[in-house]
């Protein structure tokens, strides 16, 4: 099993509270989560670590994630060099 970690554990390690990821949970814009029973809510450290990479900028205007699909898409040929079919 992936290592496991409390609400506790992962608001320490990024530095906010258990109640603002309790409202990450609640809009759904925070790490992916575990309900364990009723109440016992635990996350992977994966998953953490996963949504931290993806709300990743390199900027102040642009959208999260934008600054890996830019490094995603660097490699790729400007479109004006693909040819035209008709």
């Amino acid at each position: 099993m992936d290592e496991m970690a409390t609400p506790a554990q992962v608001a320490e390690a990024l530095h906010t509270t258990e109640a603002s990821l309790a409202q990450m949970r609640y809009r759904g814009d925070g790490p992916v989560f575990a309900r364990v029973g009723r109440r016992r809510v635990l996350y992977r450290w994966l998953d953490v670590n996963k949504w931290i990479e993806g709300s990743l900028h390199t900027r102040t205007d642009q959208l999260a994630g934008a600054a890996e699909r830019r490094s995603s898409l660097s490699g790729r040929r400007n479109p004006d060099e693909f040819e035209q079919t008709d």
